[in-house]
């Protein structure tokens, strides 16, 4: 799913969009209309697309209108205030959004989790999105977790993302013993990227590690699907 020009989505309902808090501009959070008009002459609308339509290269995007969006209150209190008491964890911790369509999709959907007691490292998983260096097509790859944040907020990921995939999910890929059919559940929603100082042996290293909101309980009940 496309979310404006510069973000990336998924569709987890007939009619609700996830993504980052980050991609949403602030004077489009809580109730909207399609009226809103978004980067100067541009609608601020949601491209919905999927693997299977292409065309000549090039996805093909359903655009739909938007009803409202839901960005979890404490991240729009430490966007007002960053240097509040533990705000700098807390927008890190809360980089999620909901976006309600103005009308249901007609399309298949990726359901977020509801199992939360699962451990997620060294867990294979799938991300989609809009890559920067893609010009405009449905890019797809698949790595592994590597850690989880010791709040269990956050995810690190070893898959190569670009500018254009904050938002997209991380798709867990799970096969039922009994019926031996696929399912997929969103686990996370990508962030981009954080980096980490540290010394060894005296010497400065920076590493630059790749990030997700991490699906769990407190987050599933403030979106509130």
């Amino acid at each position: 799913t496309r979310v404006g020009l510069h973000c990336s989505g998924v569709l987890i309902t007939d009619s609700h969009v996830a993504t980052a808090a980050h991609c949403i501009p602030p004077e489009l959070r809580g109730v909207i209309n399609a009226s809103v008009r978004f980067y100067k002459k541009n609608r601020f609308k949601v491209g919905l697309t999927s693997l299977s339509h292409t065309q000549s290269n090039k996805s093909i995007v359903r655009w739909r209108g938007i009803k409202n969006v839901h960005v979890p209150d404490r991240y729009r209190e430490c966007e007002e205030m960053p240097d509040s008491q533990g705000c700098r964890e807390d927008i890190r911790n809360m980089d999620y959004a909901i976006i309600s369509l103005s009308r249901r999709s007609g399309l298949s959907y990726i359901p977020l989790r509801a199992d939360f007691a699962q451990r997620d490292t060294n867990k294979q998983i799938h991300i989609l999105g809009f890559p920067s260096d893609m010009n405009g097509m449905l890019a797809y790859s698949t790595c592994m977790i590597q850690r989880v944040s010791a709040d269990r907020s956050r995810l690190y990921h070893s898959c190569d993302t670009n500018m254009g995939n904050s938002g997209g999910p991380l798709i867990e890929m799970q096969i039922d013993s009994a019926t031996q059919k696929h399912t997929y559940k969103v686990i996370g929603i990508v962030q981009g990227s954080e980096k980490t100082v540290f010394s060894y042996k005296g010497i400065r290293i920076e590493t630059s590690n790749n990030i997700a909101t991490r699906i769990g309980s407190s987050v599933y009940r403030d979106m509130n699907i």
